[in-house]
């Protein structure tokens, strides 16, 4: 029964108890729609139940071996994401509402480094060949790590208006991936054009003062 329940749901990567909850409606479902299983739905289930026993592993990994678990962690971060509109995005949609099969399994790190309260380090390539150094468990690897978008239509946007020599001046930089990104559009690769970038925060408890914040988080 448990086997059969596995994989009875597309791409789900959550918790024994989330399975038993789920049972009734998915035995419910295999009864009564009666049809002959296609060569789709079977693939489907193939992949549901491969990506659950990988969560499973991958909880394991991070809890009981971190080394190795951060290493299996890196083997799924996403590739480098693609500046091109996306209308309609949505925060984190493709784990939460998409669930694509990479992102779940990504999740599943996230969700066990986030309940277990875990500092699990993991890089992930960003725009004009830069990186980002993240924690799992925050917001910030939810989207660039477990989904591989960040505000795709903004830094689209940019990209098109952006050129060497401008000045780019962000104002509530916050962990400063605006202005990295702009860095490269303003400066250049090389550093050859005269361009520059400001990044400005304001620090906490205070509304007005404002004073120079380095993405701490960032490397070129």
């Amino acid at each position: 029964m448990q086997a059969r329940l596995t994989l009875g749901s597309r791409w789900f990567s959550r918790t024994r108890q989330t399975w038993q909850a789920q049972e009734g409606a998915t035995i419910h479902r295999m009864t009564t729609a009666r049809r002959t299983i296609s060569a789709s739905s079977a693939w489907d289930r193939i992949c549901s139940g491969v990506g659950y026993h990988l969560d499973n592993l991958g909880r394991w990994l991070i809890v009981n071996a971190p080394a190795i678990g951060s290493t299996y962690a890196a083997f799924l971060a996403p590739g480098i994401p693609r500046l091109k509109p996306r209308p309609g995005w949505m925060f984190a949609q493709e784990y939460y509402e998409q669930r694509r099969w990479l992102a779940c399994r990504r999740g599943a790190l996230w969700e066990a480094a986030r309940e277990k309260d875990l500092a699990v380090p993991i890089t992930v390539r960003w725009h004009g060949s830069t990186t980002v150094d993240l924690t799992l468990g925050n917001d910030n690897s939810l989207c660039l790590y477990v989904c591989g978008s960040f505000e795709p239509n903004e830094f689209a946007f940019l990209d098109r208006v952006l050129r060497p020599g401008m000045v780019f001046v962000d104002v509530g930089a916050n962990d400063g991936y605006y202005t990295l990104f702009a860095a490269r559009r303003v400066v250049g690769r090389a550093g050859r054009h005269r361009g520059g970038r400001r990044a400005r925060r304001p620090p906490p408890g205070a509304r007005c003062a404002c004073r120079p914040q380095h993405p701490r988080q960032l490397r070129p």
